[in-house]
């Protein structure tokens, strides 16, 4: 019963992800655009997504760490299974991608943000990896 609790987490989880990952998508629609006005309607929908950009991930983290609990401690498979190393790599990886956030946050540059960009990419890749 509780595995079923993880396992209907973990979508809505990734969903907050995914929209969060698309403000990226919107600002490279902004500057690589070819008329103003496309620009402008890009800029809209990126403004609306910045606001919910940090609220987001904080739900998405919490819904992952009740996901990674229940999985870790309740779901039958060993300590070992590729799935559950997967996860923890994901898991770390969210650490270290959370960490940057925080950092670009409380003091933006273009290299902080060029991190949190990388970061973002090495998480999708790891939570596909821990999807498969």
């Amino acid at each position: 019963m509780i595995v079923k609790i993880a396992l209907t987490v973990a979508p809505i989880a990734l969903a907050l992800f995914l929209v969060n990952y698309s403000m990226f998508i919107f600002l490279r629609l902004i500057r690589h655009s070819k008329t103003r006005k496309m620009k402008v309607f890009f800029a809209k929908i990126a403004r609306y997504v910045m606001k919910v950009h940090l609220p987001f991930a904080l739900v998405g983290t919490g819904l992952i760490l009740v996901h990674a609990v229940i999985m870790m401690f309740y779901h039958p498979l060993s300590i070992l299974a590729l799935t559950k190393l997967s996860g923890m790599l994901a898991l770390m990886m969210l650490w270290i991608h959370l960490y940057s956030g925080y950092l670009k946050l409380k003091r933006t540059s273009r290299k902080r943000q060029r991190i949190h960009v990388l970061t973002a990419f090495t998480l999708l890749i790891t939570i596909l990896i821990h999807i498969l």
